[in-house]
């Protein structure tokens, strides 16, 4: 820790008529352990909180000793209730502090205290400014009762613009979120603290923090619009609010109307928008899609956002519905998990070329750095374009989950960067539908040509982005003629000519002669471990119409992921 001295004569803020009145305030009756007495405090030892503040930056602690200051200030929290401990909140017209205490005085709310400093140190904990080491005991004396200050009024972006920590506020017209409604302000069970969000009719939104100790803990969130009161606390980039006391809130009235923009079920065609995850921050194994905007660099202190390259931090990223975006508030930060597919991927230390691009993104919705975030990623699938001399060609994959079902009926096999292509006839891969299930299916039946060669090619497949690439499908039969169905793989496949590229044979089980009918058959688990670079899977289909190989066969649920 970085220790600083200060010269004292530098703080005379409370002299003259303000001075008069505060000893008028005094009571004759003093406690005997607070040191010095009231009656032989020098002017020049009176210092007040805006003066604290500007003592020392982060990073750096002061300790005062054998100093005679003195501080006046009011409670505006204390620590009845159970929300905090050891700790109150206090006030003057300069300021505001979290005092915390190594032994509890008996503090209310309004009431007005002497505080002997000697003894006491400031230090900012993950931003918080905070008077720490406090002897209640002995150091603080309260000098009246009732004394309340009131709320000052603002706006949550006025909050969270800075210059109000510890301040008592009043913020108007804001609602918590309609998820969170029939929800207790924290953990009472288990004692844990939660994070409940407030949001005002704009749908600018501040965390609430209240302890699992509260004996409010237990209570249901208002559910109304209205007014709330509270301390405005930071942690690192986040700022928060504490209710002290919820019968002061008035959230009785009509909730607004908010267009949160969300959008997207969390599955990985309809991926939850960056709205949707930030509002609704809970739930295991969802996708997410979003622009990468930048990362949470964890290489200062504090912790700060990043939107301009160079970057270096490659445990993160943040994603954005908007690619310009740069109010956290509107952004979600994802883990990318030590040696992950993603970490590999996205990181923008390895890779700032990604900076600008969209991705999906699959984990666990939860809190990360204290805000609403990703945890646990294992997949990802990327829109950028990876060539750009051939803009059309789709972009390399790490994750595929395929079944069929977004296809209509006798459509061909070729979206989201699929390739159907006949090599010969007319006919293709097409989705086919039977009881529900959408599925792609390959036959000759009914054939005018000669001979129907098709195939049917996964979207291209970074294998360098991944460590342990598993690849399984299912398959079925139906009508069998011939055994004319088979698995390949391409390193060199370029997109379009397909005869070109050398294709290899994939081990895999198939359904044939000896599976009934229309028995889905899995293939196993494929492992592409022992191959690199871009690749490309394909199923082939070959037959010959006059010479009656007219089979059926079909694939579903094809799916490429990384094995744990």
């Amino acid at each position: 820790m970085k220790t600083i001295s200060i010269n004292m004569n530098n703080f005379r803020n409370f002299i003259g008529a303000g001075l008069l009145f505060v000893f008028a305030f005094v009571s004759c009756t003093k406690d005997d352990t607070d040191i010095p007495p009231i009656e032989s405090i020098n002017p020049d030892d009176i210092i007040n909180l805006g003066d604290i503040r500007e003592m020392i930056v982060p990073g750096e602690t002061y300790t005062f000793h054998n100093t005679g200051t003195q501080l006046f200030a009011t409670v505006t929290m204390d620590q009845r209730n159970g929300n905090i401990y050891r700790q109150a909140y206090i006030q003057d017209p300069t300021g505001a502090i979290n005092l915390r205490m190594a032994v509890s005085a008996n503090l209310t709310v309004g009431d007005s205290i002497r505080l002997s400093l000697d003894g006491a140190s400031i230090s900012y904990f993950n931003n918080m400014l905070q008077l720490d080491s406090v002897d209640g005991t002995k150091q603080i004396v309260k000098q009246a009762e009732e004394k309340f200050i009131e709320p000052k009024v603002l706006t949550i972006n006025e909050i969270k613009a800075g210059g109000y920590q510890a301040q008592l506020v009043q913020i108007n017209n804001v609602q918590f979120l309609e998820n969170e409604l029939g929800e207790t302000w924290a953990d009472a069970i288990n004692l844990n603290s939660v994070n409940r969000t407030l949001q005002d009719c704009d749908n600018n939104t501040i965390i609430v923090r209240t302890s699992g100790y509260a004996d409010f803990a237990n209570e249901i969130l208002p559910e109304g619009n209205g007014s709330f009161i509270g301390i405005v606390g930071q942690f690192g980039d986040v700022w928060q609010l504490y209710v002290r006391d919820p019968n002061e809130l008035t959230m009785a009235n009509d909730r607004c109307v908010i267009d949160t923009g969300e959008s997207g079920s969390g599955t990985f065609d309809d991926p939850y928008n960056i709205a949707y995850a930030y509002n609704n921050n809970s739930g295991n194994d969802i996708w997410v899609q979003g622009y990468i905007i930048g990362v949470m660099e964890t290489s200062v202190d504090p912790f700060e956002p990043s939107f301009t390259a160079p970057f270096s931090t490659n445990s993160n990223i943040i994603i954005a519905d908007d690619p310009d975006e740069t109010n956290m508030n509107n952004a979600l930060i994802v883990q990318l998990p030590f040696g992950s597919s993603p970490r590999v991927a996205l990181n923008l230390v390895d890779n700032p070329q990604r900076l600008g691009v969209s991705v999906k993104l699959k984990g666990n919705l939860a809190a990360y750095f204290g805000v609403p975030g990703m945890r646990d990623t294992s997949d990802y699938w990327m829109e950028d374009d990876d060539d750009p001399d051939d803009p059309d060609l789709p972009d390399p994959v790490t994750f595929i989950d395929e079944d069929f079902q977004s296809y209509p009926d006798h459509d061909i096999i070729d979206d989201n960067g699929w390739t159907a292509y006949a090599e010969a006839g007319s006919r293709n891969w097409i989705c086919r539908t039977y009881q529900d299930n959408h599925y792609a299916q390959a036959t000759a039946y009914n054939s005018a040509d000669a001979q129907n060669i098709m195939w049917m090619i996964t979207p291209p497949i970074d294998l360098d982005a991944m460590t342990n690439p598993t690849f399984e499908f299912e398959s079925a039969k139906a009508f069998y003629t011939h055994d004319g169905f088979s698995l390949h793989i391409s390193t060199n496949f370029d997109g379009e000519n397909v005869t070109d590229a050398d294709w290899q044979t994939l081990d895999a089980v198939l359904a044939g002669q000896s599976d009934a009918d229309n028995a889905w058959i899995h293939s196993g688990l494929i492992d592409l471990s022992s191959y690199s670079g871009i690749v490309h899977i394909a199923w082939k289909y070959v037959s010959a119409a006059p010479q009656g190989n007219t089979g059926t066969f079909r694939v579903d649920n094809v799916k490429l992921y990384e094995a744990d």
